[in-house]
């Protein structure tokens, strides 16, 4: 007799195999509920890539960013089920003051993300992002920091 069970994890959407004394029933009230997580990337901006040596400082500063924090997402975009979303974190004292100060340009400013000029065509449509973000460029190649810390580097995608 099989004492496993196939679960799909509406909060991710992921299955795994899971033995039954680790099964718990769910409250009546939230079996209706639809899956919770959904598809997204950071709109606007691109992570340095996999090859590159700053890639694990860029994955552990979004990390940093944003693990254990409640943030409001934006959603800028939708490229079918893709949301594209700008990441606020409300308790930063810096989105009080500037509409624009979001997750996505500090990681431009510490020189771990890139404007994506390819991914993002509603880019246009956003013009006082692109300043602030285009700012935050400037920040980071100033202050060395990141893919700047020898210089300014050109994307080469």
């Amino acid at each position: 007799i099989k004492k496993e069970a196939e679960v799909t994890f509406i909060d991710y959407g992921n299955q795994d195999t899971v033995a039954f004394s680790n099964i718990r029933p769910l409250d009546p009230r939230f079996r209706s509920l639809p899956g919770q997580a959904h598809e997204a990337r950071l709109s606007f901006v691109k992570l340095v890539g996999p090859t590159s040596e700053y890639q694990q400082e860029a994955v552990d500063r979004f990390s940093q960013l944003c693990e254990g924090r409640k943030l409001v997402a934006n959603i800028d975009h939708k490229e079918g089920s893709l949301l594209h979303l700008r990441l606020i974190d409300p308790e930063n004292p810096a989105s009080t003051s500037d509409p624009f100060a979001c997750i996505n340009a500090d990681l431009v400013a510490d020189g771990l993300a890139m404007i994506d000029r390819k991914g993002c065509n509603y880019l246009a449509s956003y013009p006082q992002v692109v300043k602030r973000l285009r700012d935050s460029v400037l920040a980071a190649k100033r202050d060395r920091l990141g893919i700047f810390e020898f210089g300014d580097v050109e994307e080469d995608d």
